[in-house]
């Protein structure tokens, strides 16, 4: 995040953005194997009573959060910046699990807070930007989620997309159509509606499951 901003800042094109990308998914996939440590995504502490599906449906979530954290590098200084809070504050999270001050589905609702939160800074890079990269969310999803396909093949193909969309400026394209105004409330309208879909599933798992360990005990 703190590298990408500052391509940003000194006017590095979005190649420059995309290598960083990949060379720090390389970097992490080394020490993952060297080192064999956890990654956030499989060290999330879950409440015993939470199934599989909501444990399977809890990282499909946070996963798509993710892949939008890792596109908005290729944005705005602001929004490269952003995903930073959320990165820091799952581990210190997960620290006041360990220690008893917070609960697994507290932890759940402050780092899906903390994923929330870029939601403004995404979507600041303009529709047209928010439009190019939706798509591209998409295809990850599917390919290496379902089909199982090698990430860096399905983040290059994306890349491809990506550039010859904004070489062709169809991001411009849609903001001259689209008033600042009108643009700013629809991006913010179908957002909001589509994360308190995806939050209200969640928390409903998380706090189902809370109510009945209290019930137990």
């Amino acid at each position: 995040s703190v590298v990408g901003s500052l391509l940003c800042l000194y006017k590095f094109g979005i190649v420059y953005r995309q290598v960083l990308i990949m060379v720090t998914m390389i970097l992490a996939d080394m020490v993952t194997h060297y080192f064999k440590n956890s990654t956030t995504m499989r060290g999330m502490p879950y409440q015993e009573t939470m199934s599989e599906k909501e444990k399977r449906d809890a990282n499909w979530w946070y996963s798509h959060m993710q892949i939008g954290a890792t596109q908005m590098i290729l944005g705005s200084a602001n929004s490269a910046f952003s995903p930073l809070f959320a990165i820091q504050i799952a581990a210190f999270l997960m620290t006041l699990v360990r220690k008893g001050i917070i609960s697994s589905p507290e932890w759940h609702m402050l780092y899906a807070i903390s994923l929330f939160l870029n939601i403004f800074s995404y979507t600041k890079n303009g529709l047209g930007w928010c439009i190019i990269m939706y798509p591209c969310t998409l295809a990850y999803a599917y390919f290496r989620f379902h089909l199982r396909k090698n990430k860096y093949l399905i983040w290059t193909a994306c890349f491809i997309f990506m550039n010859v969309s904004f070489h062709l400026e169809i991001d411009k394209a849609i903001n001259h159509y689209l008033k600042e105004n009108d643009l700013q409330k629809g991006m913010m309208a179908l957002v909001f509606l589509a994360f308190i879909q995806f939050a209200y599933r969640k928390i409903r798992y998380l706090f189902q499951g809370q109510k009945v360990v209290t019930e137990q005990t």
